[in-house]
């Protein structure tokens, strides 16, 4: 076996799933609900070392560590348990790793960016070299975690930054899923409460399976830290402004359910990145596909279809 995923239940780790069928690539994934088979739970160190222990994983394999607590407010009112997942158990994964001679994928995010605004300095979108400034507890974590793999001894890393991740599941709690669900039920003329954007926040939305694809491929040939998003920067109201013009929604329809504010109006436990987003420049260099909106959207409309 060459592959393990940390963390079964997100999108990326199912667009891993799906990336690796293609190739017929052998994959075990971890999760962390107690009936598990493949039993790992990031903030349970001994938990970690049960599942390594009882591996038959050649040196090379590759560990792609997804799994994360990233629900942002959570992270900034729960710290404890944020630093356990997201900082002690990665680094305990690294620390196997090394021993064992096995390559890692370690996911961070946007979030490790966007003090330096609030400030009045550096807005995005960022480069790697450009330097870390969290908002919140949650980017503190990710960029603590990347801080420490770094400095374990013989560790083979990528670091893959990203934001915004979004993929087409109709049960999915992503961004665009939310965004869409909401589109389509007002569309219908039902009853569903407003949804709120914040007009002040601009990312680089992210497709789940190009995330995949491009991961992959780095983990054949790059180390380092990558920021792999999608080639569009733009506000999360253009976000919505482009989906309804890509799926025919509208704009008559939706405008009534979304009210459109500022995120300091949002009254949310943790402060976010505004002006962010990731450049993909160093990714592209390497050979890295980046997907740019319009080939996501299309993908999806294929989906919806089938």
């Amino acid at each position: 076996m060459k592959n393990v995923v940390i963390g079964a239940s997100g999108q990326v780790a199912r667009a891993l799933r799906n990336e690796f069928a293609k190739h017929g690539e052998s994959v075990v994934f971890t999760s962390s609900k107690p009936s598990a088979e493949q039993f790992l739970n990031l903030s349970d160190l001994a938990s970690i070392d049960s599942f390594f222990a009882k591996q038959s994983l050649a040196a090379g394999a590759h560990i792609y560590l997804v799994g994360a607590l990233t629900h942002v407010d959570r992270c900034e009112t729960e710290q404890a348990l944020c630093r356990a997942i997201n900082v002690l158990g990665p680094v305990r994964v690294g620390e196997i790793c090394a021993k064992r001679g096995y390559k890692l994928c370690y996911f961070s995010s946007e979030y490790v960016y966007g003090e330096a605004e609030y400030q009045g300095g550096r807005v995005g979108p960022f480069l790697e070299t450009d330097p870390a400034a969290p908002t919140s507890y949650y980017g503190a974590s990710k960029l603590e975690a990347e801080q420490l793999l770094q400095k374990i001894p013989s560790l083979d890393l990528l670091v893959i930054r990203t934001t915004m991740v979004f993929s087409f599941d109709q049960d999915g709690m992503n961004y665009f899923m939310q965004l869409f669900r909401h589109l389509q039920k007002l569309e219908r003329g039902e009853a569903s409460p407003t949804f709120k954007i914040p007009v002040d926040q601009i990312s680089t939305p992210t497709y789940a399976p190009a995330l995949a694809q491009a991961t992959i491929a780095l983990m054949q040939m790059e180390m380092g830290i990558f920021h792999v998003v999608g080639e569009d920067c733009l506000s999360r109201k253009a976000f919505l402004e482009r989906i309804c013009q890509e799926f025919g929604f509208s704009k008559e329809k939706y405008l009534p359910g979304i009210e459109f504010l500022e995120t300091k109006q949002l009254g949310q436990a943790a402060k976010r990145p505004l002006t962010a987003g990731l450049s993909v420049e160093k990714a592209k260099r390497a050979g890295v596909r980046i997907w740019n909106l319009a080939e996501a959207f299309q993908e999806i409309r294929t989906l919806q279809k089938s």
